[in-house]
Parts: C-alpha cells; structure tokens; sequence
C-alpha cells in the first residue's frame, strides 16, 4: 500500500497526453475532402495542487526500466537521461513522497544493482492501473466526439474556412 507524503493532503490530477488509436476522419475544405488521421494524446503526472510535479509519466517509464533491467545505469542510459540529474530527480521524488522507490545494491558478482523497493513497485503498478483504465474510458469517448467530427464535416461542406 502506498503511504502519503507530505503533498498528498488534497489530489489534483491532471491529463495531458498518451496516444490512443487512430480514427480516420473527412474533412472538406471547399468542395473537396480530405481524409485525416487524429489521434487523442494525453499524459498524467502527479502534483501538489500549487502546482509542484512530483512524479510523471518519464519516471514512470525510468522505474519500469530499472525494475527490468537491475540497473540505474542502465536505464537512464536507455532512455538518453543523465544518470546525476536522474538521481538527484530520484531523490527529490522519494524526499516528496515520504517514502524510497529505489534500493540500491553494491558489489556482487554482476558489480552491484537497483532494484525497486515495495512502493517503487506499487506506483509502477498506480501508473499502470492509472493508464488501462483511462484508456479503456477514454477509447469510447474519443470514438463518440470522432463519430460527431464526422458527422459536422459531411454535414458542413460550406467551405467556409
């Protein structure tokens, strides 16, 4: 279970951008149509509701990276981040959260790794979740406003532009 930070009095949720799939569309410019591919975008991120990101859909990414590869390293190298900046970004994170999402591991035979700790765990899983379940209610409204786009552009062939 997730404990709450510092910040987490009050939850502001704010979406932005992912890709959800393509719809095609007609669009008429004058006495001609055009076909089109939209897609809706949107990103979600966590911040304090005076507007302070804690954590986001990049880090989101960067800790599924470093629970699949046992590496800091080599997950800020995969995904072109600076390993100081990404460590210090870490360590804001944790300090606003109140609690670790990475433990790391020196020596071994494989010279050391970073693996996720128990709550690094639950917000890949929080971001997870967060991300199939918007897309699934998402999917149907983006069909319905595409539906309506598509109904306005056949029935505006004005080519008033």
């Amino acid at each position: 279970m997730i404990k709450t930070g510092k910040y987490f009095d009050r939850p502001c949720i704010v979406p932005y951008r992912k890709s959800l799939a393509l719809f095609e569309t007609k669009i008429f410019y004058g006495m001609k149509t055009k076909e089109v591919s939209l897609q809706l975008k949107y990103k979600f991120w966590i911040e304090t509701c005076d507007n302070i990101s804690i954590l986001g859909e990049g880090k989101w990414k960067l800790l599924k990276m470093i629970r699949d590869t046992g590496s800091l390293k080599a997950a800020v190298e995969s995904m072109g981040y600076a390993y100081r900046q990404t460590w210090g970004n870490l360590k804001k994170i944790e300090k606003n959260l109140g609690f670790r999402l990475i433990e790391k591991k020196r020596g071994g035979i494989k010279g050391g790794e970073t693996v996720l700790t128990q709550e690094g765990e639950d917000i890949v899983k929080l971001f997870d979740n967060l991300y199939a379940e918007a897309d699934r209610a998402l999917q149907g409204l983006f069909r319905k406003a595409f539906h309506d786009l598509n109904k306005i552009a056949s029935e505006g062939k004005s080519g008033k532009a």
